[in-house]
C-alpha cells in the first residue's frame, strides 16, 4: 500500500503543492503582517492563522480517502484480502509521518524568522508534526460518517470553520462560568482546536495548559480516533460494504475465527411452502450433479434473500458451484444478478436469516466471516474500477500483492498475465489511457492474479470488440482450472460456450439450473423451421404451407413471432429428425407452389430458453409491439429548452446529496453569526461584530463555487454537454436553463440569511445604507455562480474542483496581499511610509477585485459601518457593486464563448488531395454507374453522406 501511495503521488503532479503552497503562503502572510504592522504582539496573530494554514492538509486526506470509497476502489481492494488494519496504517505513515514531518519541516524553518514568540525550534517542529499526526485519525473518524468526496469535503470544511468559532468563544471571550484549565484538557482532545491551544501557549501572556501536555494529548487522540475510526467505520451504515452489528467486538466470533467448514450439503430444490410471510416458488428444473465427479460444491447458496424497501430484488435463490467450473447466471435486466453477486463479494447485506440461509465460499459464511471469503477472491465488477496513476503492470502487482503474493512472484504473475491478455504493449500505460476493452482486460487480469480461488466476472466482455471477447473466452476456458468461476453476461453465446452450468434468474428466483443441453432439451422446442412468404402472401396461403409440412410431420406446429411477419415458423420436435429428408426433398420441389421464396432449419439456441424463462415480466405484451416513432411529434423552441434544462438541474441537484453542504454550510454559518451577533460573544463593539460576521459570511460560501463547478465539470468529462449538442440543445438554453437552476438553489441560503438578519435584531445589515444589503446579496449570488463558471474550465476532473477550488479562492486573497506586503516592506525600507488606513483599502481593493468573496466583505463593512467614508482608499459600495456586474457579465460571456468554441462545427472546406481530372479520366462504364448512383440522390434522404 506505501508503494502504491508513493507512485501514485510520484505521478500527480500537484499532490503534495496543493497541500504545501496554501500553508506556505499563510505562514509568509503571517511573516509580513508582524513586519508592517507592528503594533501586533508576538505570537498574536498565530493562533488565528496557522490553523487555516492546515485545513487543506486536512481537507486533503478526507478527500482522498472518501474518493476511493466512493469509487469503490476501497471495497474493491478489501475482496481482493486487504485487511482494514493495512489500509488506515499505511494512510497514517504515507500522510501523518511522511506528509506531515515534510509539512511540518518546511513550515517551522519558516517560522524561524520569528513566528511562534521566536519559539525553540524543536518545540515548534514537535508541536506541528504531532499535529498532523492526530489529524490524520481524526480524518479517519470523519470519513466513517459520509460515502461521497464531495459532502465530505464541504462538510470538514464546515467543521474546521466551527471549531475555529468554539476556539474563540471558549477562549478568548471572558466566560468566568466556564474553567479555563478543564476546558483546555478537555478540547485538546479535538486536534484542531488543540493546535489553536498550541499556538497560544507560545505568548509571553499564557498561563494555561503547558504545550508538553497538549503534545501529550495529541499523542493520545491518535489512539483514540484510530479506535473510533475503526469502529464507526464498521457499523456505520454505508453505500457499500456490510455494516457489522454495534456489539461486534463483544462477539467471540470476531476475535476467534472458525475453521471453515469442509462439508458442504447439496441445494435441493425447494417444494412449495410459505417462509416469513413469502411465498417461495415450486420445484424449477434442476440438473442432477454427480457428486462422486465434480466434488461437494464450493460455493453454496441457500435462500438467499434481499429487498430493498418493499422491492424483493432476490427471493430465497439457492444454488451450488462447483471447483474447475464456470456457473453462468443469467437474467433481464433487474432479475437481482448484480445484487446476488453483491452480496457474495459483501457490498451490501443479506437479509437477516436464520438457520443454514444464508451463503458460504470454500466454507467461509459470507455474514460471519466475510474475511475469510475474501482471501480466496478476485472479483471483476460491471464498471471498471482501476487507479488512474497505476500502470497495467503495477495494478497486477499491487493485487497480487494484496492477495499474499511476494513482489517476485506477484512481478512474474504480472509478466505473465500482460502477456496472455494481450496487454503487453500497454504494461506501462496508466489505467487513465486505456480504452474500454483494455480496461475490461485488466479488471479481468486482477480478478485471476494472486491465486484467487472463486472469481466474480460481471460482465467481463462488456465493451469488447467481436475478436477480443472470443481471445477471453479462450482465457477464461483456461484459467477455470482449480478455481471456481461465477459469470454474467446479457451474451447467450457467451453463456453457452464458457458455462459449465447454467442458472436463469427471473424476478429474483432462480427458474431453472443445469447444462446447456439440459436447458435446451427442457426448454426447447427442438428445431425452428423458417420460411421466407413472397410478398402478398394471404391467410389461406399460410394455411395451405402449415397443411403440407404437418402432412410429412404431424408434431409440427406453426407459431406467430412478434415483429416478423416477413416469416413463418415452426417448431419440430428433436424426435422427428428421421423425417426431414423427404420434408426437405417435397419442399425443394414445390417452393414457389407454396409462396414462400426459401427455407432455413435452426436447433433451439440457449438464447430461445432464456427467452422463454427468463423474459422480462415488467414488460407487457403492447409496450413489445409498440409501432415505430415516424415523423417528428414537437417541435423544440429556445424557451422550451431552457425551461429543460432548468427544470433538469433542479431535479437533478434535489437528487443529489451534494445539494445538502451546498445549502447548509452558507445557512448553518448565518445561523451562527446571528447567534453571536445577538449575544456580542466575540466583542462589545459593534466595529467588531460587523468585521467578524462579515468575515463569516465569506468562510461560509468558500466552498460553494467548487460544488457549483463540478456539475459543470462531470458533465464535460462524462461527455454529456456533447450528447446535449448533437441533440440539438441551443447553447444559450443551456447556458440560461443552468444559470437560472443554479441561482434558485443558492437563493436558499441567501433567504436563510435574510431571515436571520430580522430574527436576530441585525439592524445595521438590513437596514444599513437603506437596505442596500438585499441588492448586494442578490448581486453576489450572481457574481459567485458565474465566478463558478469561468474557473470550472480550468478543471477537468470534478474531483479535483471540489477540492482545488477553495485553495484557488484562499490564494486569490491571500497572494494579492503577499505582494502588497512585500512591496509596503520594499517602501519602508527606502524611508517611504505607507498609512495603515492606505494600506487596509489597498488590501481590500485586491480581494474585491479578485474574488465574489472578498467583494461582499467589502460591501458589507461599507453597508453596515460606511467604511469608505472613515478610510479614503476603501473600496466604495457603488464601486464594489459596479465590478460585481462587469465581472459577471465577463464571466458569464467567457463560459458561453469557450463552451461554444468547445463544441463548434469544424468549416466546411475542399478536399486537398481530391482531383477533379481523376473524374473525368475514369473508364466508361465506372463513370456510368457514378453517374447513376448520384442521380438516385434526391433531397428527402433522412441521411445523406457525399464525398466525406
Amino acid at each position: 500500500l506505501l508503494w502504491k501511495r508513493y507512485l501514485e503521488s510520484t505521478k500527480s503532479k500537484w499532490d503534495l503543492a496543493k497541500v504545501i503552497v496554501p500553508a506556505v503562503l499563510f505562514f509568509v502572510l503571517l511573516i509580513l503582517l508582524y513586519s508592517v504592522f507592528d503594533f501586533f504582539a508576538a505570537g498574536a496573530l498565530e493562533p488565528f492563522l496557522v490553523p487555516l494554514a492546515f485545513w487543506i492538509f486536512v481537507q486533503r486526506i478526507v478527500v482522498q480517502i472518501m474518493y476511493e470509497k466512493s469509487s469503490r476502489l476501497q471495497e474493491s481492494m478489501r475482496m481482493m484480502g486487504l485487511s482494514d488494519v493495512a489500509y488506515w496504517t499505511s494512510y497514517f505513515i504515507s500522510e501523518g509521518v511522511i506528509v506531515g514531518f515534510l509539512l511540518s519541516f518546511i513550515l517551522t524553518i519558516i517560522s524561524a524568522g520569528g513566528l511562534f514568540n521566536d519559539g525553540n525550534f524543536g518545540a515548534v517542529l514537535g508541536y506541528l508534526f504531532v499535529f498532523c499526526l492526530s489529524a490524520v485519525p481524526f480524518c479517519f473518524f470523519i470519513c466513517a460518517f459520509f460515502d461521497t468526496p464531495q459532502t465530505s469535503g464541504q462538510a470538514t470544511l464546515a467543521l474546521l470553520f466551527g471549531l475555529f468559532v468554539t476556539h474563540i468563544v471558549v477562549f478568548l471571550v471572558d466566560l468566568a462560568s466556564i474553567p479555563v484549565m478543564s476546558a483546555q484538557i478537555i478540547c485538546c482532545f479535538v486536534p484542531p482546536i488543540a493546535l489553536q491551544l498550541g499556538a497560544r501557549s507560545f505568548l509571553k501572556s499564557y498561563d494555561g495548559l503547558p504545550l508538553s501536555a497538549i503534545c501529550g494529548i495529541m499523542v493520545a487522540d491518535i489512539f483514540i480516533y484510530s479506535f473510533l475510526a475503526w469502529y464507526f467505520s464498521q457499523v456505520w451504515p454505508s453505500k457499500v460494504g456490510v455494516p457489522k452489528p454495534w456489539y461486534f467486538p463483544l462477539q467471540y466470533s470476531y476475535w476467534c475465527k472458525t475453521a471453515p467448514n469442509s462439508q458442504y450439503q447439496e441445494i435441493q430444490p425447494l417444494p412449495g411452502s410459505v417462509e416469513d410471510g413469502t411465498a417461495v416458488a415450486a420445484p424449477i428444473p434442476m440438473e442432477a450433479v454427480n457428486e462422486k465427479l465434480l466434488g461437494a460444491p464450493a460455493v453454496a447458496v441457500n435462500k438467499l434473500r434481499k429487498t430493498f424497501g418493499s422491492q424483493v430484488s432476490v427471493n430465497n435463490l439457492s444454488f451450488n458451484m462447483y471447483e474447475n467450473q464456470i456457473f453462468a447466471l443469467l437474467g433481464h435486466n433487474g432479475a437481482g444478478k448484480t445484487t446476488t453477486i453483491s452480496m457474495l463479494t459483501g457490498l451490501i447485506s443479506p437479509d437477516s436469516t436464520h438457520g443454514d440461509n444464508g451463503a458460504s465460499v470454500y466454507g467461509h459464511d459470507i455474514l460471519n466471516d466475510m474475511e475469510g471469503v475474501r482471501q480466496s477472491m478476485g472479483v471483476c465488477p460491471q464498471h471498471d474500477v482501476l487507479f488512474e496513476n497505476l500502470s497495467v503492470r503495477e495494478h497486477i502487482l499491487f493485487f497480487a500483492q494484496l492477495k499474499g503474493a511476494t513482489y517476485e512472484s506477484a512481478a512474474t504473475e504480472a509478466s505473465s498475465l500482460t502477456t496472455l491478455f494481450h496487454l503487453e504493449n500497454r504494461q506501462d500505460h496508466l489505467g487513465a489511457e486505456l480504452s474500454g476493452g483494455q480496461r475490461r482486460k485488466l479488471s479481468v487480469a486482477i480478478a485471476v492474479c494472486g491465486g484467487s480461488k472463486f472469481v466474480v466476472l460481471d460482465e467481463p466482455t462488456a465493451g469488447m470488440d467481436p475478436l477480443a471477447r472470443r481471445e477471453l473466452w479462450d482465457l477464461l476456458a483456461a484459467l477455470r482450472k482449480g478455481r471456481t468461476m461465477l459469470l454474467t453476461t446479457h451474451y447467450m453465446d457467451e453463456a453457452d460456450i464458457l458455462g459449465d452450468r447454467v442458472g436463469i434468474m427471473s424476478l429474483g428466483q432462480m427458474q431453472c439450473i443445469g447444462s446447456t443441453q439440459f436447458l435446451k432439451n427442457t426448454y426447447g422446442a427442438g428445431y425452428k423451421l423458417m420460411f421466407d412468404k413472397v410478398p402478398g402472401m394471404t391467410k389461406d396461403q399460410l394455411a395451405n404451407l402449415t397443411t403440407f409440412v404437418q402432412e410429412s410431420i404431424p408434431e409440427a406446429k406453426y407459431f406467430e413471432t412478434d415483429g416478423c411477419e416477413e416469416q413463418a415458423q415452426y417448431s419440430l420436435p428433436f424426435s422427428t429428425v428421421s423425417k426431414f429428408g423427404p420434408l426437405f426433398t417435397h419442399l425443394d420441389d414445390h417452393l414457389s407452389s407454396l409462396h414462400v421464396s426459401g427455407y432455413n432449419l435452426t436447433i433451439t439456441s440457449l438464447e430461445d430458453v432464456f427467452l422463454k424463462v427468463g423474459e422480462d415480466h415488467t414488460v407487457t405484451p403492447h409496450e413489445a409491439k409498440a409501432p415505430g416513432i415516424g415523423a417528428r411529434k414537437y417541435e423544440s423552441n429556445f424557451i422550451s429548452q431552457t425551461v429543460g434544462i432548468a427544470w433538469r438541474k433542479l431535479t437533478y441537484a434535489f437528487n443529489d446529496f451534494i445539494t445538502v453542504p451546498l445549502l447548509l454550510l452558507p445557512s448553518a454559518v448565518a445561523v451562527g453569526a446571528a447567534i453571536i451577533y445577538n449575544l456580542r460573544v466575540i466583542s462589545s463593539d459593534l466595529l467588531i461584530n460587523d468585521l467578524v460576521i462579515s468575515a463569516m459570511y465569506l468562510a461560509g460560501y468558500l466552498g460553494a463555487p467548487g460544488l457549483i463547478a463540478e456539475f459543470i465539470v462531470k458533465e464535460r468529462n462524462d461527455k454529456l454537454r456533447n450528447v446535449l449538442t448533437v441533440m440539438g440543445c441551443d447553447f444559450r438554453a443551456y447556458w440560461i436553463g443552468t444559470f437560472i437552476a443554479d441561482y434558485i438553489i443558492m437563493a436558499i441560503p441567501m433567504v436563510v440569511m435574510w431571515i436571520t438578519w430580522f430574527a436576530a435584531g441585525m439592524s445595521d445589515f438590513y437596514a444599513g445604507t437603506n437596505g442596500l444589503n438585499f441588492l448586494v446579496m442578490l448581486l453576489f449570488n450572481l457574481h459567485l455562480i458565474a465566478f463558478s463558471y469561468f474557473f470550472s474550465f480550468i478543471f477537468t476532473n470534478p474531483k479535483s474542483c471540489i477540492s482545488l477550488m477553495p485553495i484557488v479562492i484562499l490564494m486569490l486573497i491571500i497572494t494579492p496581499n503577499i505582494i502588497l506586503l512585500i512591496v509596503i516592506n520594499i517602501c519602508l525600507a527606502v524611508g517611504v511610509t505607507i498609512s495603515v488606513a492606505v494600506q487596509g483599502g489597498i488590501l481590500l481593493w485586491g480581494i474585491m477585485v479578485l474574488t465574489p468573496h472578498g467583494a461582499l466583505f467589502s460591501a458589507f463593512l461599507n453597508t453596515t459601518q460606511n467604511f469608505s467614508s472613515l478610510i479614503s482608499s476603501f473600496p466604495p459600495v457603488g464601486a464594489v457593486i459596479a465590478f460585481m456586474v462587469v465581472e459577471s457579465a465577463l464571466f458569464l460571456w467567457y463560459a458561453y464563448y469557450t463552451d461554444a468554441q468547445s463544441v463548434a462545427v469544424l468549416p466546411a472546406r475542399e478536399d486537398p488531395h481530391f482531383n477533379p481530372a481523376v473524374l473525368r479520366n475514369l473508364d466508361e462504364d465506372v463513370q456510368a454507374e457514378r453517374e447513376r448512383t448520384l442521380s438516385t440522390i434526391g433531397g428527402s434522404e433522412p441521411l445523406r453522406v457525399e464525398r466525406l
